[in-house]
């Protein structure tokens, strides 16, 4: 085989290498570290006649088994009630798994079903409470471009306190191939309370 065989051979080659890296760069990832820091009023119960103010941080992993559709999750988050100069703390705990479907090219569904510990300690009483606390949510993941991802989620969880039903609205853009920043809105309806919420969101990829 001459040196002028071998070019072409490689010149077609690469052109097909690159583009399968290119489709590989274009899929949705689910192995990442995750912070979210949010912000937001409330109304009902923990509110004093008039909405307040509510502040959380929660952070967690992803990871998908090798080449599987299964996913293992963890987060924990400290959510924090201001109703009239007073403070509400609850922590949370949780680990669960997942598994996504691929609906069309960039468009994933995927569910999600968690089992942890909720802890709730206020101004208002001596002792604390820590309860077991269940969840699933359901929601689209839609890549809109490489590195931009919108996604829309929509989660219920049940505890010893009250049933709450979770709305999230989120989009993330990828800065770099470790590092992808973004923001989301949350709706919050709870039989205590409703609450409003947007933060920032922080994922590193691994």
């Amino acid at each position: 085989m001459n040196k002028t065989s071998v070019l072409i051979i490689a010149m077609s080659i690469f052109p097909l290498a690159h583009a399968e890296n290119s489709h590989a760069e274009q899929r949705l990832k689910y192995d990442f570290f995750s912070a979210e820091l949010t912000s937001g009023t409330m109304s009902g119960l923990y509110a004093a006649g008039k909405s307040d103010n509510t502040t959380a941080l929660s952070i967690g992993v992803s990871h998908q088994l090798a080449e599987r559709r299964v996913l293992l999750i963890s987060d924990y988050s400290a959510r924090f009630y201001h109703p009239n100069d007073e403070t509400i703390e609850q922590y949370r705990l949780r680990f669960g798994a997942g598994y996504h479907w691929s609906i069309i090219d960039k468009l994933d569904l995927v569910s999600h079903a968690r089992v942890g510990m909720l802890r709730i300690s206020s101004d208002y009483t001596v002792d604390n409470e820590t309860r077991s606390v269940f969840g699933a949510d359901i929601g689209l993941r839609y890549l809109i471009r490489p590195d931009w991802e919108a996604s829309l989620f929509a989660e219920a969880n049940y505890n010893h306190w009250q049933d709450e039903y979770v709305f999230t609205l989120r989009t993330d853009y990828q800065l770099s191939k470790r590092l992808a920043l973004g923001g989301l809105v949350t709706y919050r309806d709870g039989e205590l309370q409703n609450i409003n919420e947007v933060g920032i969101t922080m994922r590193i990829h691994y």
